[in-house]
């Protein structure tokens, strides 16, 4: 497996979460702005006379992990709803030690179901934000140069500046048709 450049060779924060919690702390922490690593699989569980529900189940249980990137408040993380503390040592945030053997094993882990695949198809929402220059990767546009006015991880779409015949035009396009320019 080949590791991806979005985990590898950052620094991850250990966030303990609130009892049964990991899901909803994963989606309040990437509102806030990280970029989280949450290893689960998602089932179908039937139940008696009614609709069967979908079931979150984490590979660690009670832990996330969120990239320590510095661009946001490790403060507010830790009163993110879903999340109990962030964890420390001596003091001082409690980083994954020897990140690449670590984050190797976690990945072997988590890929045996495509969770990874998804996570890293997820990247590039929270590595985009307004102001980059992109350039469009599939569709009418292909190959053209954008800058993003915004992004809407909800929806995985964005709208974009493009430059059409002299004048700035703007369109709306997924995030998985754009890539950082270079």
């Amino acid at each position: 497996m080949t590791a991806s450049p979005w985990v590898m060779g950052r620094r991850w924060l250990v966030v303990r979460c609130a009892p049964r919690s990991e899901a909803v702390a994963a989606a309040k922490a990437r509102e806030i702005g990280y970029d989280v690593l949450f290893l689960h699989s998602r089932y179908m569980k039937p139940v008696a006379k009614k609709k069967p529900r979908q079931v979150i189940e984490p590979y660690i249980p009670g832990y996330i992990f969120a990239a320590d990137d510095r661009r946001c408040s490790i403060h507010a993380l830790s009163k993110a709803q879903g999340v109990h503390d962030v964890l420390r040592n001596a003091g001082e945030y409690a980083l994954i030690p020897d990140t690449d053997s670590v984050m190797r094993h976690l990945l072997t882990l988590g890929d045996a179901k495509g969770q990874i695949a998804r996570e890293i198809a997820k990247s590039p929402i929270t590595l985009l934000k307004a102001g980059d220059a992109v350039q469009i990767k599939d569709g009418p546009f292909a190959l053209q140069s954008a800058i993003v006015e915004s992004i809407d991880e909800k929806r995985q779409s964005s709208w974009i500046w493009v430059e059409l015949f002299g004048g700035r035009v703007r369109i709306q396009a997924g995030i998985e048709q754009l890539s950082k320019a270079a």
